[in-house]
């Protein structure tokens, strides 16, 4: 279930788990400035300190949780492009992610709405 702001909740989560999509306007395809947008995502996201914690599920899905609060920011790729881009929670994922979206033109997006 998702509402106009792009926020999804899981089925039987219980609300708990509610994910935003984020992407540039004309979509991941093609998008130029994906190697900036690149280092300033990764900018602070380090396992060092213990404040966040790397998951790679495969070579296309990488999780960045949130020690503090276990929100997420959830990177999906097609070869070495990002093709998705996630937080889950309110917390610090969605913090991280909000101090750079304006910037690379990334908004909150309906999951599903785009297909690059």
């Amino acid at each position: 279930m998702s509402d106009a702001a792009g926020a999804t909740t899981e089925p039987g989560d219980g609300g708990d788990a509610i994910w935003t999509d984020w992407a540039p306007a004309g979509g991941w395809l093609g998008y130029a400035e994906e190697a900036a947008l690149w280092n300033a995502l990764c900018e602070g996201l380090s396992e060092a300190g213990g404040q966040w914690h790397c998951m790679n599920f495969s070579r296309d899905l990488t999780v960045w949780e949130c020690c503090a609060d276990g929100s997420a920011i959830l990177i999906g790729y097609r070869g070495d492009r990002i093709a998705e881009l996630q937080t889950q929670g309110s917390g610090g994922a969605a913090r991280h992610l909000l101090a750079i979206a304006a910037r690379f033109g990334l908004t909150a997006r309906t999951p599903g709405a785009e297909a690059g």
